[in-house]
């Protein structure tokens, strides 16, 4: 089980918490699997500044998308690992909302985790995904 908490950013090097990041809104969405800031999830990481999400992992049966189940579980080198795998530096793990933005039965549908490369320096061009970090972010090849 994860020690990470919902809607902050973590490191996807050193798992630790990276504060001062932009976490988007994830939507579920009939054509797009997920939404994310109402923009249809992009296979693979995106440009540098841009969110995408991680799919594949969940064990729904028939299902290969990006929103787990809110009983599927995965630890916290785990979810590094996966978002270093899919080329991501920086990573969130937020609660899935249906298209209309609403909880049904005040429950999340499930939860994802998004992910972006990031400058580890403040770019101006990509605020949204950037942060100051004292060191460069690399992720092992």
């Amino acid at each position: 089980m994860s020690t990470f908490e919902f809607d902050s950013t973590y490191s996807a090097l050193t798992g630790e918490n990276v504060g001062g990041v932009y976490i988007p809104t994830v939507e579920h969405s009939d054509t797009a699997d997920i939404l994310i800031d109402g923009v249809g999830l992009v296979d693979g990481p995106g440009p540098l500044g841009e969110w995408s999400a991680l799919t594949g992992y969940t064990g729904q049966h028939g299902y290969r998308g990006a929103v787990m189940h809110p009983s599927e579980t995965a630890d916290d080198d785990t979810i590094r690992e996966w978002v270093r795998d899919a080329g991501g530096d920086v990573f969130a793990i937020v609660e899935v909302r249906e298209d209309d933005g609403s909880f049904p039965d005040g429950d999340p549908i499930g939860w994802a985790i998004i992910y972006c490369v990031a400058d580890p320096h403040t770019d101006p061009a990509h605020p949204r995904c950037s942060f100051d970090c004292p060191a460069p972010m690399m992720v092992p090849a």
